[in-house]
């Protein structure tokens, strides 16, 4: 459109996301320094928390107000006090497109969009995909959300199935799979001996941390000297530490904790093979594509899983990685000792892995296929400035 630019640096995006710096959402944290636009970052988990800068859009004596009157039953009143807030903060920015991280998330900021004619971008992740309370009570707002959006990007083949089935149009999905930086993530030839796994990610039900457990328990009946180390945090670490215990392997399992991306990288680069037994929870909660397995692929490292969503995407069965059904813990196992007894056939996958990352999975390729999904946005909206 003739006047639009085609330089994303002189165009004022505002990036929606619902936390800061999580540990969880490198992903996000990758969009926000490496996207070419003028970023403005919002965060939070609903209108009446959006922080900028860590201060809220919304001042705290003008919340407290609009929390009595939701208190007292004026509900719909301070809903748009809260929207119209919003809306002042976009325009006194002169925000040209919005990128909203997570589906539920841009259900919140999508009246104001609307209102304001800016063009809305979707980011689909996982569990705003899958999780079904979440879908049950956002059905309608999800349906003026697909009505509305510019782009709904998905990061998994299964994802983009999802997301038809809830009424997303065909035409407005765009695959676009996490990336990797690779020269972040250098291939190490040094392996730790005995041999060791990794396991990387939040301790929460869909990635079933207790069952990596219970198959590694399984596959230490038959190699006695491997060990696994388990980096991470949530909810299920304290009831995976009782598992240990009761197993009696606190000296083959080591919880590492939270570590940052580099340290992350230095752990998996010695590992025999990277481990994860990602599943559906029992609330429909599902992965999009575990970063962390892309991240072992990227250290040359391959990759024992499950077929589970966009795992089946990135993971090439007997050729970067093994890969069982969900809650299979003896096909777990069997994979786990296969590796362990063949360090040979365990490097040539890890190989194979790296030049797979190469060649389909860069943070350069995903960070381009969303500028460009931006751009458009921005320059087939008709009222853009």
């Amino acid at each position: 459109m003739p006047g639009k630019s085609n330089d994303p640096r002189t165009i004022r995006l505002c990036i929606f996301s619902p936390e800061n710096n999580a540990w969880s959402e490198t992903f996000i944290q990758n969009h926000i320094a490496r996207l070419p636009f003028q970023s403005t970052i919002l965060n939070g988990t609903g209108l009446a928390n959006l922080s900028y800068n860590n201060q809220p859009i919304l001042p705290p004596t003008r919340f407290n107000r609009i929390r009595n009157k939701l208190l007292s039953g004026a509900q719909r009143r301070g809903h748009r006090l809260e929207q119209r807030a919003l809306r002042s903060f976009l325009k006194r920015h002169g925000i040209q497109v919005v990128l909203a991280e997570y589906g539920h998330i841009a259900t919140i900021i999508r009246p104001a969009c609307e209102e304001l004619k800016i063009p809305l971008v979707v980011h689909f992740h996982g569990n705003d995909a899958s999780h079904r309370p979440t879908l049950e009570l956002l059905q309608k707002e999800y349906a003026d959300l697909f009505a509305y959006a510019s782009s709904i990007v998905s990061v998994s083949h299964a994802m983009t199935n999802r997301l038809l089935r809830l009424g997303a149009p065909e035409t407005r999905i765009v695959y676009n799979c996490y990336g990797i930086d690779t020269a972040l993530f250098r291939l190490s030839e040094e392996k730790a001996e005995p041999p060791t796994f990794v396991a990387v990610g939040r301790f929460v039900e869909k990635k079933a941390p207790h069952l990596s457990i219970l198959a590694f328990a399984m596959a230490r009946e038959q190699q006695p000297s491997i060990r696994l180390i388990m980096i991470g945090g949530g909810p299920l670490l304290e009831p995976c530490r009782q598992l240990v215990r009761g197993l009696g392997l606190e000296e083959g399992i080591e919880f590492a904790g939270i570590k940052t991306p580099a340290e992350v990288s230095s752990v998996i680069s010695k590992a025999r093979a990277f481990i994860q037994h990602s599943v559906i929870a029992a609330d429909g909660n599902a992965e999009g594509t575990p970063l962390s397995i892309l991240e072992a692929g990227a250290c040359g490292v391959p990759v024992i899983s499950t077929r589970h969503e966009g795992i089946r995407d990135v993971v090439m069965e007997n050729e970067t990685g093994l890969l069982v059904d969900e809650f299979d813990i003896k096909g777990m196992a069997g994979a786990m000792v296969r590796l362990a007894a063949d360090p040979g056939e365990a490097c040539r996958m890890g190989r194979a892995a790296r030049e797979r990352i190469e060649t389909h999975y860069t943070l350069d390729q995903h960070i381009g296929t969303l500028t460009k999904v931006i751009l458009d946005a921005y320059r087939s909206a008709p009222d853009c400035p």
